[in-house]
């Protein structure tokens, strides 16, 4: 049962993650698309935090149905959401394109001249072909493709969820007595805290700049990490040192919520073309979860063959790499219409 709950719930989720920042990407505005971008991540720390905390004191069976209960409030809730108007101007639905924008802008705004741009886009997408291989052809594409797909790889990479899993050992390393469930509840609050905050400082800066400066905080604080367990397992004495795991594991979070919680989830919608928003979506999500599978399979081999060090020395180096990738690759997209990030792909 927990088996055949896990395959429905991927689906579901992966479904979410595709159409959730691609819908969040086609109503907003330039200026503020980047804050509702953010209360991805935000809700998702919540739920996690949300389950931590019922699954502190209830039965699997009793928090099964705790759960049960969110998708049916969003599934009743969402019926009432209107349409985007990029797809209804796909649907050659003007009229209700335009009532769509007006209900998404309010009525003292002016919508022909985005719903003009929106139509413009379209038009010049459903020129074009979406095969796969069309992705690589066309260079605005292929680089929106190898932004997205990178970014959501490196989004797991950075051993978010081993961090996560190893909670408990990082606490008892610093020779706390909390209790295994609290540390799990610790670790998921600074989550949804500095989540929080993320939504509040997003368009105060670059998409790149939060990106590289996440990347470069979770490199230093694995680096803490690693060098702690590293100095453990050759038997220093370190008993003065107990600061070092709980801080390094709760400014690793914090790292991780400002830049690689909430923007990769945000480029995705921003980035991809329409007509290549399908295609480049899923692969970009197929390839986030099976990242997240192969860091979650591999982390406690790493660990009880090579040490817990090794791995945390693994996913700073490649945070390394995503700083790089970042700076070199990934176009800034603060401030643009989807139609203006098109044009700066083609660049």
């Amino acid at each position: 049962m927990l088996i055949a709950g896990r395959v429905f719930a991927g689906i579901g989720t992966g479904a979410i993650c595709v159409v959730g920042p691609m819908y969040i990407g086609e109503i907003a505005e330039s200026s503020i698309r980047g804050i509702l971008g953010a209360f991805i991540n935000m809700f998702l720390c919540s739920g996690i935090l949300l389950t931590c905390i019922f699954g502190s004191f209830t039965s699997w069976r009793i928090l099964s149905i705790i759960l049960a209960v969110m998708p049916i409030i969003f599934g009743g809730s969402f019926i009432f959401m209107p349409e985007t108007p990029v797809y209804l101007v796909k649907k050659n639905n003007l009229g209700g394109a335009e009532r769509s924008l007006i209900g998404f802008r309010g009525t003292n705004y002016d919508v022909q001249t985005e719903l003009k741009d929106i139509q413009k886009e379209i038009e010049d997408s459903q020129q074009k072909s979406v095969s796969i291989k069309d992705v690589f052809t066309s260079k605005a594409n292929r680089r929106a493709f190898m932004s997205v797909v990178a970014v959501l790889a490196f989004q797991q990479l950075c051993g978010v969820n081993a961090v996560v899993f190893y909670t408990v050992p990082i606490f008892q390393a610093a020779g706390s007595s909390l209790a295994p469930n609290v540390a799990g509840i610790v670790i998921a609050l600074v989550q949804v805290l500095s989540s929080y905050v993320s939504i509040l400082i997003i368009e105060k800066a670059n998409r790149k700049f939060y990106l590289v400066l996440s990347s470069v905080g979770m490199m230093l604080f694995l680096t803490a990490l690693g060098m702690y367990f590293h100095l453990k397992r050759l038997n220093v004495d370190i008993s003065h040192l107990g600061f070092i795991p709980i801080g390094s594991a709760v400014m690793f979070m914090i790292s991780f919520s400002i830049g690689y919680g909430p923007i990769p989830w945000l480029l995705m919608g921003e980035l991809f073309a329409p007509e290549v928003k399908g295609i480049g979506s899923g692969f970009a999500i197929t390839t986030n979860w099976s990242c997240a599978f192969l860091v979650t399979y591999f982390f406690p081999i790493i660990n009880s063959s090579l040490g817990a060090h090794i791995s945390f020395y693994i996913c700073a180096a490649i945070m390394a790499i995503a700083t790089l990738y970042v700076c070199l690759i990934v176009p800034e997209t603060r401030g643009t219409t989807l139609l203006e990030i098109q044009k700066i792909l083609n660049k």
